[in-house]
């Protein structure tokens, strides 16, 4: 038996200690998918070995941490049983976490600052009290809220999503405090004041009633919706608030202690912008560059996912010196002078463009069973039951039980079997649900309540040639013969056939239309100007585009037969689902929709590298299925039914450079047949 508890390590019996850190995200590759099936089988193995021949399984129990260890700085005590440690500088190469850049400005003279709250003076040993924020943490509080601000105002100007809020931890409850009241007294970009609405300070030494209603406010740190932009909290507060759009930390220390890294700026670093999103896609390539930027030690040319921590100057060093040792990415400088967004830009759909060059496709098929009108069917046209009522009464009644001795077979008493469960509407359900049991009738289980209607006239008026009370349980006990039953069913169930006629079962969908996404996120240095499509302008990748962008611009543009493409986002959701050479299901996105006159094409473009890899030909096997089921489903409008799935290798794109769509399209036929073909032999598969 395996349980996960996290943070909990359980030593029984023999005591087995098994210990891991937090799992890597399941989006971050098989090499860390491959590790976690071997830490699996160890488990296994582990209770084989010792326990093989043992009537039990000693219990195990594996504890997930993101701290796997006591202490912090060089003075770290990791447990001793940790399998597998995947640690957060590994989590920043991987960019599953925000990347650290220390925001530093010039002119503000913080190294002279000091970094403390305001007391009074000192009793004895007893430190004064606390009372208001020192030069140096309102100057840090300032560059927090401006670094907030305009990533706040690029995110908007440039369409995206998401709203940018900052975290200060303060060295004590007492300065939380007065952090929250000197927010009170400053407005925004839009000359909103940071209100309660805005801010939420969060500590233990609040009453119980602010504290709830400070803990519910910490659920609208991810709610685009909500006004909240600010949380204040303390450094000794060790829960994490496990949320998303934390992009500044302010951080108010009281000393030079180093704190732990972990708990402090960990609570920042889950990433706004993950890959798994489609929304996101062109955002990814903006992110790695960054980070690459950040290993050379340059400015970030965006700010997506990167975390930007306020500090006071004297503690640069354990930022840009010690940390960078310990294997962390930490940039450094000041970052108000760079686009939050970096080149990204917002490309609407024209919407004079929609009537002419939308696309639509079946994202989900079915059979649209034909539906009879169940009222229009007479009674009069069904049979009569061939014995008459009086006579099948007779031959219905009750049932007698007699019990016997079984040694002198005496017969002791003989008594009537009183089915009490047993009435007309009782009677009535069962015909309307042994009618919709059949495979061909199973469509019409939602009328069961006119199919009892129908039972109900069809036995009360004409099943015995006249009208029969079948309420009155004298009567009743005749419709208990299976007899009867049976035939009641067969005759409402030709009478629904008949009314069915000629209906004929028509293929119907869920279709979806590349105008659905009326906003495309796109860098400016990946973009293509096109003209037959819903977009001005298409997106290819940053790396390895060219061929893509020669793709639209030498085939597509120019190819007067292609009526209407585009080139598919991860948010136009045509997925087709695929297996690999394992077995195991995956999502294939086409790279292009094209139109032409006669036909819808799913176009594919491959760098002769890729063609020989063995998921492309299962790819094109799934595509070619796909598009066989999509053609037999009528489109809305005018768009052709008729789907076809094309590959392009890019050897012959450059041999035969000019050509037009049409004239590439047997060849391109020519290459999705050999590679289906490929997967069965010489003979091939009919799919």
């Amino acid at each position: 038996m395996l349980t996960e508890y996290p943070d909990i390590c359980v030593l029984n019996d023999e005591a087995h200690h098994v210990h891991a850190t937090k799992r890597p995200n399941s989006e971050t590759g098989k090499d860390e998918e491959l590790i976690w099936r071997r830490f699996m089988t160890f488990l296994k193995q582990c209770q084989q070995e010792r326990h093989e021949s043992a009537p039990y399984r000693v219990f195990q129990q594996i504890d997930f941490s993101a701290t796997p260890f006591y202490g912090s700085g060089d003075n770290k005590d990791y447990f001793p049983h940790i399998v597998y440690d995947y640690d957060l500088p590994q989590a920043s190469t991987d960019m599953l976490v925000k990347q650290l850049f220390l925001e530093q400005r010039q002119g503000a003279n913080l190294a002279d600052l000091d970094f403390r709250a305001e007391r009074t003076p000192a009793i004895g040993r007893k430190r004064g009290e606390i009372i208001g924020l020192s030069r140096g943490q309102k100057i840090m509080l300032e560059i927090g809220k401006s670094k907030l601000e305009q990533l706040t105002q690029e995110f908007k100007v440039n369409g995206i999503n998401r709203k940018p809020v900052m975290l200060v931890l303060a060295e004590e409850t007492d300065v939380a405090d007065l952090v929250g009241e000197h927010f009170a007294a400053l407005p925004d970009e839009d000359g909103n004041y940071y209100d309660s609405e805005r801010v939420v300070v969060y500590h233990s030494n609040l009453k119980d009633a602010d504290y709830k209603t400070a803990e519910v406010k910490l659920e609208d740190i991810d709610n685009g919706n909500k006004p909240l932009r600010v949380v204040v909290s303390v450094l000794s507060v060790r829960e994490g608030f496990d949320r998303h759009n934390i992009c500044v930390i302010v951080m108010l220390r009281a000393s030079e202690a180093d704190l732990l890294l972990e708990q402090v700026v960990g609570r920042g670093l889950r990433v706004m912008f993950p890959d798994y999103k489609p929304e996101y896609d062109q955002i990814q390539d903006l992110k790695k560059e960054a980070r690459q930027q950040l290993l050379n030690r340059e400015q970030p040319s965006n700010a997506f996912d990167c975390l930007f921590l306020v500090e006071h100057p004297k503690f640069k060093d354990f930022y840009e010196n010690y940390l960078r040792s310990q294997g962390y990415t930490v940039g450094s400088g000041d970052s108000s002078g760079q686009k939050a967004a970096g080149d990204l830009v917002v490309v609407d759909a024209d919407t004079l463009r929609i009537p002419k060059y939308d696309i639509c496709w079946p994202i989900q098929i079915f059979d649209n069973t034909p539906i009879p009108n169940l009222a229009d069917i007479e009674v009069n046209s069904l049979g009569h039951y061939p014995v008459k009522f009086s006579l099948q009464k007779q031959m219905s009644a009750k049932t007698l039980i007699t019990d016997v001795h079984v040694e002198t077979e005496t017969k002791a008493k003989t008594w009537v079997l009183e089915n009490d469960y047993f009435d007309y509407n009782f009677f009535l359900q069962q015909i309307a649900r042994t009618v919709t049991q059949s495979g061909k009738m199973m469509h019409l289980t939602a009328f069961s309540s006119e199919i009892a209607a129908l039972a109900d006239e069809y036995v009360s008026r004409w099943l015995f040639t006249e009208d029969i009370d079948f309420t009155d349980p004298e009567n009743y006990i005749v419709l208990q013969s299976q007899q009867i039953v049976d035939f009641i069913v067969k005759q409402i169930r030709s009478a629904i056939a008949r009314a069915t006629g000629d209906l004929q079962y028509q293929p119907g969908a869920v279709w979806r239309k590349l105008s659905d996404v009326s906003r495309l996120l796109m860098r400016q240095s990946n973009m293509v100007a096109v003209q037959r499509c819903i977009y001005p302008y298409q997106a290819v990748q940053t790396v390895k585009g060219g061929f893509e962008r020669r793709i639209i611009s030498k085939l597509l543009n120019p190819s007067p037969e292609v009526l209407a493409f585009a080139k598919l986002d991860r948010k136009h959701d045509l997925i087709i689902a695929w297996r690999d050479d394992r077995g195991i299901q995956r999502k294939y996105e086409p790279d292009f929709v094209v139109k032409t006159a006669d036909r819808i094409f799913l176009f594919e473009t491959k760098g002769d590298h890729l063609i020989g890899d063995p998921s492309t030909a299962l790819k094109a096997q799934a595509a070619v299925a796909w598009c066989k089921a999509a053609s037999t489903v009528t489109p809305p409008g005018s768009q052709p039914q008729e789907w076809e799935y094309i590959i392009l290798k890019q050897s012959v794109f450059e041999t035969h450079e000019g050509a037009s769509f049409n004239a590439l399209l047997p060849i391109m036929r020519m290459e999705r047949e050999a590679l289906i073909a490929g997967l069965y032999g010489e003979l091939g598969l009919n799919i």
